[in-house]
C-alpha cells in the first residue's frame, strides 16, 4: 500500500502490492505487481507477471510475461512467450516463440510463433511456422530438445529438455529442470529440484525447497523448510515455521514466523507478529511492527 517506491539501481527483485506507481532500477531481474494501475519495467527485467492491470509497457528485453485481464496489452518486438487471459484485443510481436490466449474475442498471430493453443476463441489465425506443446492432465510428457517453452497442468512427471526457457507447472508430484532453464514457478509441489543456473524460483505451499547456489531471489509461502544458498540476496517468507538465511543475505522480510535468525550480514529487517527475534548489534534498520 505504498504510494510511490523508488529503488535502487542496484535491487535485485522488488514485490509491490496494490501501489499506484512503481519505477524499477534498470538492473532489477523479476518484478511482481498486482493491482498496479500503471507499471514501468527497465530494459533488463527478465521476467514481469501482473495482474488486473490497466496498462502494461513491457522493455524490449523482457522475456516472460503473463498479464491477467488485461483491457490491452503491447509485447515488445523480443518478448518470447506470453500468456493472455480474458483479453479483449491481443497483438503480438513478430519475434514472439509462444502465446496461450483463453477467450480471447480476437487473436493475431505473427508468422515466427512457435507455439499457440487457444480455447474458446471466436477467431483465430495461426502462423505456419507454429510448433506447440502444451498438455493439461497428462501423466507422462516428454519435449524435445527445442521446446521453448512448456505449461503443464496436473501432470504427475515432466522432463525437460536442456534448452527450455521458462517452465510453469502446477500441481506436479515432481519437476526435473534443465541445468539451463531460467526462470521456474511451482505450484503445490512435493519436491522440487533447481538447476544451478536458474535465476528465479517462486514456490508455494512446498513442503522441501533446494535452491542452487547461484539462484538469486526466492519466495516461499507456507513453506515448512526453507533452506537458502549463500548466494541468495533477497528472501520473502510467510508463515513458515523455521528459516535459515545465508551469511550473505541482504534483505529479509518474515510474516507470522515463529523463529527467525538473521545472518550477520543482513542490513534490515522487517518481522510482524513474530514470537521470537534475534537480531545483531549491527543492525541498520530495525522495524518490530511496520
Amino acid at each position: 500500500n505504498a504510494n510511490r517506491v523508488t529503488v535502487s539501481p542496484t535491487a535485485l527483485s522488488i514485490i509491490t502490492q496494490n501501489a499506484n506507481r512503481v519505477t524499477v532500477s534498470p538492473t532489477a531481474l523479476s518484478i511482481i505487481t498486482q493491482n498496479a494501475y500503471r507499471v514501468t519495467v527497465s530494459p533488463t527485467a527478465l521476467s514481469i507477471i501482473t495482474q488486473n492491470a490497466k496498462r502494461v509497457t513491457v522493455s524490449p528485453t523482457a522475456l516472460s510475461i503473463i498479464t491477467q485481464n488485461a483491457k490491452r496489452v503491447t509485447v515488445s518486438p523480443t518478448a518470447l512467450s506470453i500468456i493472455t487471459q480474458n483479453a479483449n484485443r491481443v497483438t503480438v510481436s513478430p519475434t514472439a516463440l509462444s502465446i496461450i490466449t483463453q477467450n480471447a474475442n480476437r487473436v493475431t498471430v505473427s508468422p515466427t510463433a512457435l507455439s499457440i493453443i487457444t480455447q474458446n476463441a471466436n477467431r483465430v489465425t495461426v502462423s505456419p511456422t507454429a510448433l506447440s506443446i502444451i498438455t493439461q492432465n497428462a501423466n507422462r510428457v516428454t519435449v524435445s530438445p527445442t521446446a521453448l517453452s512448456i505449461i503443464t497442468q496436473n501432470a504427475n512427471r515432466v522432463t525437460v529438455s536442456p534448452t527450455a526457457l521458462s517452465i510453469i507447472t502446477q500441481n506436479a508430484n515432481r519437476v526435473t529442470v534443465s541445468p539451463t532453464a531460467l526462470s521456474i514457478i511451482t505450484q503445490n509441489a512435493n519436491r522440487v529440484t533447481v538447476s544451478p543456473t536458474a535465476l528465479s524460483i517462486i514456490t508455494q505451499n512446498a513442503n522441501r525447497v533446494t535452491v542452487s547456489p547461484t539462484a538469486l531471489s526466492i519466495i516461499t509461502k507456507n513453506a515448512n523448510r526453507v533452506t537458502v544458498s549463500p548466494t541468495a540476496l533477497s528472501i520473502i517468507t510467510q508463515n513458515a515455521n523455521r528459516v535459515t538465511v545465508s551469511p550473505t543475505a541482504l534483505s529479509i522480510i518474515t510474516q507470522n514466523a515463529n523463529r527467525v535468525t538473521v545472518s550477520p550480514t543482513a542490513l534490515f529487517i522487517i518481522t510482524q507478529n513474530a514470537n521470537r527475534v534475534t537480531v545483531l548489534p549491527q543492525r541498520i534498520h530495525y522495524y518490530p511492527e511496520c
